[in-house]
């Protein structure tokens, strides 16, 4: 028998969330051999951990995957980012409308979307 007292349901946080789907998301550009994957969590700089948990509460208030995208550039470009062919310190080839980006660009905000979804729902 626990005598810790009664079970206090828990959610994830936003931040763990975001953990989740950028680790999801580093994975599927390893398995679509971009040559500049993003760096594991833990060593992500904040900035851009910020920008991860911002798009896992867009989510929250009901972005779909485009909406994510166009998020995405807004903060990039705040963060001085601009288009260019290679990711480079302060360029990157997603900085083009949702409808230009191929098929696995895509994929990466439907797959952030569903798993946001259902791990803000999924009580502990």
């Amino acid at each position: 028998m626990s005598t810790s007292g009664p079970h206090r349901p828990r959610y994830f946080s936003d931040h763990e969330i975001a953990c989740v789907c950028h680790q999801m998301i580093t994975g599927l550009q390893m398995v679509l051999d971009d040559p500049a994957p993003s760096p594991p969590w833990l060593v992500y700089p904040p900035a851009d951990q910020a920008i991860v948990a911002t798009a896992v509460r867009a989510v929250k208030q009901g972005a779909s995957p485009p909406q994510l995208h166009e998020l995405w550039m807004v903060l990039r470009a705040e963060q001085g980012y601009t288009f260019g062919l290679i990711k480079g310190d302060d360029t990157h080839p997603n900085m083009i409308p949702w409808e230009d980006l191929d098929r696995g660009q895509q994929l990466k905000d439907e797959l952030f979307q569903l798993v946001t979804a259902y791990m803000a729902s999924v009580q502990l």
